[in-house]
Order: structure tokens, then C-alpha cells, then sequence
């Protein structure tokens, strides 16, 4: 009889550094349930969109217990982390509360692909491409 299932939930995930830029994850993993947990994810989501929740690191060791992530301004951000084994992923923990705030700053690049047109007379349309934030280590 083969008793491995997926991981439970990391818990006690919370951040002990929201400085500007960059977030500090910890986190803590209960049982493996008979299989070894090969990766741990951690996944974000804003206050402008509560509802989605993105990848942020998907490639984290298994001996990792807390990691660091670049941030953009003018956000708040709350994490969950997965853990992943050979029988499939964990359920995802609870969400970091309160939101980790990233205060206002300057762009570090210029919007793309930005254009002009003509719209109704007395009017130009400005519009750009939206990109996206990647967060990274």
C-alpha cells in the first residue's frame, strides 16, 4: 500500500522584510506525506487584482524555508506559497496579511510601443503597451 500524497499546505508564511523593493518570504512545511517535496512556488497577487494570483519563483529548493523577491512600486502585495512533490502540488497556504505596501517611486524604463492618433476632432489618443511586473531574486 502506497501512502504518498501531495504535501500539506506550507503555513506560517509571512514576510519579515517589505522595504521598498524587496520582500522577504518565510515559511514552514509540515509533512511531505511519504514523498519529498522537489520545489517549492510562491505566488503574488495586488490590490488591484485580488482574484489573480501569479507565479513569482517556481524553481525554489526543497531546503529552502524563506526567499527574497525584488518588487515594483506603488503596490500592495499579498504571497501564498505551494509545495510540489512527485504525486503534485499542495494546496496553497494562507495569504500574508497585512498587504506588504510598496511605496511611490520613479519608472526605472520608458512605457513601449507608445501611440498617437487622432481621435474625435479636439482630441488625441495616447495609448502604450502594458508590461507586466516580473518579480525576481
Amino acid at each position: 500500500m502506497d501512502d504518498a500524497d501531495v504535501p500539506d499546505a506550507p503555513v506560517d508564511v509571512h514576510w519579515t522584510v517589505c522595504d521598498g523593493r524587496v520582500v522577504q518570504l518565510h515559511w514552514t512545511l509540515l509533512s511531505e506525506n511519504f514523498s519529498p517535496v522537489r520545489q517549492f512556488i510562491i505566488e503574488y497577487n495586488t490590490s488591484w487584482s485580488p482574484d489573480v494570483w501569479r507565479p513569482a519563483r517556481s524553481d525554489i529548493g526543497r531546503d529552502v524555508r524563506y526567499f527574497r523577491l525584488a518588487l515594483s512600486p506603488w503596490s500592495n502585495y499579498s504571497f501564498r506559497v505551494v509545495a510540489q512533490n512527485g504525486v503534485g502540488r499542495s494546496p496553497p497556504s494562507q495569504l500574508t496579511r497585512p498587504w506588504c505596501t510598496t511605496p511611490p517611486d520613479l519608472p526605472r524604463r520608458h512605457p513601449r510601443h507608445v501611440c498617437a492618433r487622432n481621435g474625435q476632432p479636439h482630441t488625441l489618443v495616447i495609448s502604450w503597451q502594458v508590461q507586466h511586473m516580473s518579480l525576481t531574486l
